[in-house]
């Protein structure tokens, strides 16, 4: 069986990725609205909790269906998690502080951007993936990787959406 390491990093990883977030929202974006300040932070928070369940929840099914720890399902799972919480930030922030384009829009760049954080949730996996059969997989090395990761994917689909505002006439 694959056992996780629990620590309590993994909330306050959320916090602080959410708390950057707002920050730049706040300091660069010039957004002083405080609920949707709160409610990008609040998303960060509960991305991680819910991207570690998502993960495991593929782990489980793979592992019910008959994968084993020596193929790819580990890396899977990663890229499930990864994807999942990538793609509730992006859609938070989309939907706070972006298109004007509406729900469409914001579901699309969603989920390319899931896809996005899926990949950085294998390359997270990748990184700290040991080679002995039950290792302990600790998610440190993901959050590093995905952290950044899921915030150029964000800038990214901010900068998309940004030139259609300013070519169609909207400030």
């Amino acid at each position: 069986m694959l056992a996780v390491e629990y620590t309590p990093f993994y909330f306050p990883a959320g916090v602080i990725f959410g708390g950057a977030l707002v920050a730049y929202f706040a300091l660069c974006e010039r957004q002083r609205d405080l609920i949707k300040l709160g409610l990008l932070m609040a998303a960060c928070a509960a991305c991680f909790p819910a991207a570690i369940f998502a993960g495991l929840r593929a782990m489980f099914f793979l592992h019910a269906h008959g994968a084993s720890q020596d193929t790819q399902a580990p890396l899977l799972s990663f890229g499930i998690a990864g994807g999942t919480g990538t793609f509730l930030v992006v859609l938070t922030a989309l939907s706070l502080f972006g298109s004007r384009y509406g729900v469409r829009y914001v579901l699309v760049c969603s989920l390319f951007g899931a896809l996005g954080g899926a990949v950085l949730g294998v390359l997270g996996g990748m990184a700290h993936q040991r080679s002995v059969s039950g290792a302990d997989l600790k998610l440190t090395d993901s959050i590093l990787i995905w952290q950044p990761g899921t915030a150029l994917i964000l800038g990214l689909m901010l900068k998309v959406q940004r030139p259609l505002e300013h070519s169609s006439g909207n400030p």
